[in-house]
């Protein structure tokens, strides 16, 4: 059984890795007794970063469907949300439901139901770590999911506008708590990321790249054009498209500087990564690895993951038929089966 995801934008000629990372917040609650709590713990009273525990702040939340806190990690399989300790121990069925997204801020984990349009149950929620205290926020459909500084961020889709270009796919915000609810942009939207500073995303309608303030102020063009159903990806302070007019492959600051052509080994970057390294994509399958700083390439694992999340300090990767997740380390050592079916 394979990951959900309700909205996908893909590219003909490349398959997009969708970084993950997950949120920060300092402990509040008791968690459950178990051994990946007192490391949990004692990553959050040394730590005050914006958007993760682990040093990496780039956040992408359009295929959330795991995310990472200290030694938790949380994913979506087979229609359960679990959690389980980084070194595969402790796993736990917090959730049987259908669920498209999630990430982790704090004890909470903030995920989204898919139900019907009929449904009044679908919508984003909030549940502590331990699986209780399960509270809906909103039943906006999100096809987006990020938490930065105790606020949610979101694309929701609205079906009765699904034609309309406008207004479809708008970007929203509420505080962790479902108060406050604001609508931060409207228009046809996707690949909504942060880098704990600033929103970025795409423009479907003007097929353009955008850097915006998180609280909603006038954004700015990063990039003017982008190749139609080909998704931008952030990582580590640069933005890798493909160009909407000559196609190929770049990469550029996010301030707007030192755009450059980027292909390593004739395989375009068209995926994303943490701080230190970009996942990137062959036609259909994902098994290299580029780090960032020391310009290398490699191969990442043994066989062919057919998706590749990232989790606070770790990998989630789906094999071909999606029939298998496994667990490793951000440079693919020490794999551990989690799941087959």
């Amino acid at each position: 059984m394979s990951f959900k995801n309700i909205v996908s934008v893909t590219c003909t000629a490349f398959v997009f890795i969708t970084l993950l990372s997950a949120c920060s917040a300092g402990q509040r609650d008791e968690l459950p007794d178990d051994p990946g709590n007192a490391l949990m713990q004692q990553e959050d009273d040394v730590s005050n970063r914006k958007t993760t525990e682990s040093p990496y702040n780039t956040m992408s939340g359009d295929d959330a469907f795991a995310a990472g806190r200290g030694n938790i990690i949380v994913y979506i399989w087979d229609k359960q949300l679990i959690r389980v300790n980084t070194d595969g121990s402790y796993r736990q069925v917090l959730l049987e439901d259908t669920i498209g997204r999630v990430c982790i801020y704090g004890d909470w984990i903030i995920y989204h139901k898919i139900a019907v349009a009929t449904d009044p149950s679908r919508g984003i929620y909030r549940v502590r770590v331990d699986g209780s205290d399960n509270v809906q926020l909103t039943a906006q459909v999100a096809t987006s999911l990020l938490v930065v500084d105790g606020w949610i961020y979101y694309i929701a889709y609205d079906a009765a506008h699904y034609m309309d270009w406008e207004r479809a796919l708008t970007i929203w915000r509420m505080r962790i708590d479902g108060t406050d609810r604001q609508q931060l942009y409207q228009g046809y939207y996707n690949c909504l990321s942060t880098d704990g500073r600033c929103l970025y995303f795409h423009d479907s309608t003007e097929r353009r790249y955008l850097k915006a303030p998180l609280n909603g102020g006038e954004f700015s063009i990063l990039v003017p054009a982008v190749k139609t159903n080909c998704r931008p990806q952030l990582a580590d302070g640069w933005v890798y498209f493909v160009d909407g007019v000559d196609h190929s492959t770049y990469r550029i600051r996010t301030d707007g500087t030192d755009r450059m052509p980027f292909s390593y080994d004739d395989i375009n970057v068209t995926g994303s990564g943490c701080d230190d390294f970009v996942y990137r994509s062959s036609v259909y399958y994902d098994n290299k690895i580029f780090g960032i700083a020391s310009g290398e390439s490699r191969e990442l694992v043994p066989f062919l993951p057919r998706i590749i999340h990232v989790a606070g300090n770790h990998l989630l990767l789906e094999n071909a038929n999606g029939t298998a997740l496994w667990l490793a380390d951000l440079n693919g050592d020490n794999l551990i089966l989690l799941e087959r079916s």
